[in-house]
């Protein structure tokens, strides 16, 4: 389930950047207000009910809207793997917190795989040619975004007992699009804007929201929130294999090398260390 949420979040940039027409706060209320109202019709469909008020889904609304608002604001600041690889620093944060917030650890024979994907995931961007104050601004706000990642990580593993799945993610993406909606919508955008962005927004909501998050979050059901977000820095290793598909961006030697030490690291982690 990690797995193929990580396929579905690779197509998130790419079509963050193909709604230019807004702003960054309008881009991740649309998506999160669509990822709501897309898994609430599933959920219907499948005959389970739905919380829409709730406290602590409202509490955990607010790490989803700040991750995703963050992100996409990189996105527009920074370079895509930039972005990505500081955002899916996020196992260290988790890795840290979940003893603390869930008491959760891990085996000492798995922290070389987590050590060897997490390099991995860094020697992929190589060495920036350039650096200028707008992209440590897209840095750091990607870094930013990699914490609240964590934290909605583990939200997702501390309430896998107390919600049924559809009703937990279409409530804590109905509370972030709740959130986001003064930024979102002082000034509203134009209908000439929302017409030219439809498409990436409505995609935006399907593929790595409504499918991907709630993949996600039933991955973390079952397994640590470590080791559900460790594969899910292979969004980076895509990212490069999709700007080759999509943009015939072709990748570098340390990229490719990157890429291969990332997928061995993450086998190792997921293997025990065996």
């Amino acid at each position: 389930m990690a797995a193929l949420a990580t396929v579905c979040f690779a197509t998130a940039a790419p079509l963050v950047l193909l709604a230019p027409e807004l702003t960054s706060a309008q881009v991740a209320f649309g998506r999160m207000l669509g990822g709501a109202l897309l898994v609430a019709l599933w959920a219907s469909f499948r005959r389970q009910p739905l919380t829409w008020w709730s406290g602590r889904l409202m509490v955990y609304g607010l790490f989803a809207a700040a991750h995703f608002l963050l992100y996409i604001a990189a996105l527009r600041l920074t370079s895509i793997a930039n972005t990505l690889v500081l955002v899916n620093l996020s196992p260290v944060f988790v890795a840290i917190l979940s003893r603390v917030v869930l008491g959760e650890t891990l085996p000492p024979s798995r922290y070389p795989g987590i050590i060897l994907a997490l390099a991995g995931v860094a020697l992929m961007v190589g060495f920036e040619p350039t650096l200028s104050a707008r992209s440590l601004r897209g840095d750091a706000l990607a870094l930013l975004s990699g914490v609240t990642y964590a934290a909605y990580s583990l939200a997702g593993r501390r309430e896998r007992q107390q919600y049924p799945l559809y009703a937990y993610a279409a409530g804590v993406y109905f509370a972030a699009a709740l959130a986001l909606a003064p930024a979102a919508l002082s000034p509203p955008p134009g209908s000439r804007e929302l017409v030219a962005s439809f498409w990436p927004l409505f995609l935006l909501a399907l593929i790595p929201t409504a499918i991907g998050h709630t993949l996600y979050n039933a991955a973390l059901r079952r397994v640590p929130a470590v080791l559900a977000n460790l594969v899910a820095t292979q969004e980076v290793t895509l990212g490069v294999l999709l700007g080759v598909v999509v943009l015939a961006e072709r990748p570098t030697p340390v990229a490719m090398a990157g890429g291969l030490i990332s997928l061995i690291g993450v086998a190792l982690v997921l293997k025990g260390g065996r």
